[in-house]
């Protein structure tokens, strides 16, 4: 990896991801000239797990970590977005 674009989450909801699309399009500007692998977020207070939000809204065939902190311990969860839905790749631990 070598370039990292933080977009802020403007989901209302705990286990959702939101992107305003001035800033996404602004993201996507800056990665013209990237090789592109996928996109991280964060559901702070709820599983790893894609929302059923994610599962419609988030670009497919490309890699997705989801951050999630249900129990007070964060995790990482790993999952390809094929067309036919999200694939379980891995799971980690994060430090914070």
């Amino acid at each position: 990896v070598n370039s990292v674009i933080p977009i802020a989450n403007t989901a209302a909801a705990a286990d959702q991801f939101a992107a305003a699309p001035a800033a996404f399009a602004d993201a996507l500007r800056c990665l013209a000239h990237e090789d592109f692998l996928g996109f991280a977020h964060s559901h702070p207070n709820a599983e790893p797990l894609p929302s059923t939000r994610d599962a419609s809204e988030l670009w497919r065939e490309c890699l997705h970590a989801i951050l999630g902190n249900a129990d007070g311990i964060w995790r990482v969860r790993w999952y390809w977005h094929a067309a036919s839905g999200f694939v379980a790749l891995a799971e980690t631990a994060a430090t914070p």
